[in-house]
This record gives C-alpha cells, sequence and structure tokens, in this order.
C-alpha cells in the first residue's frame, strides 16, 4: 500500500487548533493517492480480477468532518468509482490507548451500532 500527498497545501489539524511550537506552521496535503501493488505469493484477497485494489484512488479531505483530528478523506476518484463511496480516516475508540488508533477504509463515514446519549 502506497500513499503520496498531492493537491495543495493546507494548514494541519494541530495547527488550526492552535498548538505551538512545530505545529504552528505545520502544513498538510488537501488530497491523498492511495496505490496498491500486488506482491507474488499473496493471497490476501484485496485485489479483484483486474488486478486493482478496492481502495486505490485519490482522497479530498473533508477537514471538519468529526473525524478524530481532522481525519477524513473521501475517494474522488479510482478503479471503483461507480461502486459507491469510499472513505479514510482516523479510528479512535474512547477508551483505546493512542497506539491502538489506525487509519481505515470504509464504504461509510459514520459509527454503524454506536448509541450515543446526550445530556
Amino acid at each position: 500500500l502506497g500513499g503520496e500527498g498531492k493537491g495543495a497545501k493546507v494548514e494541519s489539524w494541530e495547527s488550526t487548533w492552535g498548538f505551538r511550537g512545530d505545529f504552528e506552521t505545520s502544513h498538510r496535503h488537501s488530497m491523498l493517492g492511495i496505490s496498491f501493488e500486488e506482491v507474488e505469493g499473496d493471497e490476501s484477497g484485496g485485489v479483484d480480477d483486474d488486478g486493482k485494489c478496492a481502495i486505490e484512488g485519490d482522497y479530498n479531505l473533508i477537514p471538519r468532518c468529526g473525524a478524530p483530528c481532522g481525519s477524513g478523506h473521501r475517494r474522488v476518484s479510482g478503479k471503483s468509482d461507480d461502486k459507491g463511496d469510499m472513505f479514510l480516516f482516523l479510528q479512535s475508540g474512547r477508551t483505546a490507548e493512542p497506539q491502538d488508533d489506525a487509519f481505515v477504509f470504509s464504504p461509510a463515514m459514520n459509527r454503524r451500532g454506536v448509541r450515543r446519549r446526550f445530556v
């Protein structure tokens, strides 16, 4: 799996929130290009008959999407353009340790099955 920063540089999440030090002037790309190269002998099932991976493509940043650390991205081009949405974002648990957080690909950004209580 490979990733490449594309598009304009925009203010980072840390900079937006006013973090100081190295974060004050930090930036990130407004788009990420995700690529996948099949490894001979790998039978993980991530590649279709055309040799393409369902998550490949260009993902635009969605800065105010509600994903942790402003991490939400939505695919705007790629192999599966006609097969629906694909998102990339940081998945963080409410009680999980930060080292257990991971970026995930998903066809939806909402947290299905999570019941939220409002006070």
